[in-house]
């Protein structure tokens, strides 16, 4: 319907126009140096017409060319990505299957002509340390801080990375450290720094670097507790070399983060650690308070072996066996506090008690040094000699 409103429009104006000519041609001079020209008003208005028509044609002419030579370089664009993608596949297909020894230098190669560059470099550089060629690892790295300064982050993590897992932590210590400066608040940079810490042995630094990782990300410091209790662990097993001559094992212990105090093996060696140092009393005490809050084994065993008021210790055992009475491991204590106090058919009936709640070879052990002591001889060698417990009658033979 717009077409046949503007087709009459057009036929009108036409007509109109038509008729304008006819009737008024009108003139137009032209001069020129020497030269004139005179024509009518309507032929110069078409020749006006023809120009503009042409001037129109060539501006499209020109736009389609270079049109045309933009899509081309698109496509050759296009192109190279694909053949650059396809090299970087088969190159890490390559580095996966172990089938080339190249495949490194592919995809350096590749890096140079794909947009991804700086990604592609940091893959060749990890696939060299996986290939065991750290000194090409290390000059992939280099490359890639050199020519992408803004990639130095993730180069010092990756190479920090690779190097932790190969077990040489000790060699990016120092660049750990200078990324905790610039990146504070980096979680899996503290995450390495503890788990290189924790190689080379460094017990102060490493608690120091758990204590700022709990501070950015408790959940974080959470998945490394193995670490952090093995270090409280071996640092208590060390007390005498490492505890400087104003320092308690209190003092210690006063460092150790509230949430690992509970912690079974942590608990068991700032134990023995005090046993080792003739604090008893404490020792005790500790073992007293952690078995109400939790009830482990070697609390239990702990508590029968460091004594330190032996009386006071049986009586709170024997306030325990109500709430355990099946408790093997707390027989034995029992028998060894009574043992200490020198009630030796008590601490019989206990050891024979645990050997028939479940066999051990702490009850039979001291069972036969108590049947030892009472000259039992016979008995005290099957016992030691055998895997079984002797019946109760047998004791008493």
């Amino acid at each position: 319907m717009l077409f046949l409103v503007v087709c009459c429009l057009a036929l009108v104006l036409g007509i109109v126009i038509g008729l304008v000519m006819v009737h008024d041609q009108g003139y137009v001079l032209i001069a020129y140096g020497n030269t004139t020209i005179e024509t009518s008003v309507w032929a110069i208005v078409v020749l006006l017409l023809i120009l503009l028509l042409l001037l129109y044609g060539g501006v499209k002419v020109l736009w389609s060319v270079m049109n045309g030579r933009s899509a081309l370089n698109r496509w050759r664009a296009k192109r190279q990505q694909s053949r650059t993608r396809d090299e970087v596949s088969f190159a890490m297909y390559q580095a996966e299957v172990g089938t080339s020894q190249s495949a490194v230098d592919a995809l350096r190669k590749s890096a140079e002509q794909s947009d991804a560059g700086p990604l592609v470099l940091l893959e060749a550089a990890r696939m060299a340390a996986r290939n065991g060629n750290r000194k090409k690892s290390s000059m992939l790295f280099d490359q890639i801080r050199t020519e992408y300064p803004t990639m130095l982050d993730v180069a010092d993590l990756a190479q920090a990375e690779l190097a932790i897992t190969d077990g040489s932590g000790q060699s990016v210590l120092d660049r750990l450290r200078e990324l905790v400066e610039r990146q504070p608040r980096s979680v899996h940079a503290w995450r390495l720094l503890i788990q290189g810490y924790e190689q080379i042995e460094d017990l102060e630094s490493l608690h120091d670097a758990f204590s700022r990782l709990r501070q950015i990300d408790a959940s974080a410091a959470a998945d490394l507790v193995p670490i952090e209790r093995k270090s409280w662990v071996a640092l208590f097993e060390q007390t005498d070399p490492m505890l400087a001559a104003d320092q308690s094992l209190s003092e210690l212990w006063g460092n150790v983060p509230k949430q690992l105090r509970r912690d079974q093996e942590i608990v068991s060696s700032y134990t023995d650690a005090l046993a080792r140092h003739d604090n008893h009393k404490e020792a005790v005490a500790m073992l007293s308070s952690s078995l109400k809050h939790a009830w482990h084994k070697r609390w239990v065993q702990s508590f029968g072996t460091i004594v330190n008021d032996a009386a006071m210790q049986l009586q709170q055992a024997e306030q325990w066996l109500k709430t355990h009475p099946s408790d093997a491991a707390l027989l034995v204590t029992l028998g060894r506090l009574s043992m200490a106090l020198d009630h030796e058919e008590q601490a019989r009936e206990y050891f024979e008690q645990s050997l028939r709640v479940e066999p051990s070879d702490d009850a039979r052990t001291e069972l036969a040094r108590l049947l030892l002591r009472q000259k039992d001889y016979e008995r005290s060698l099957l016992l030691l000699e055998s895997k079984t417990p002797v019946p109760v009658g047998a004791a008493h033979g």
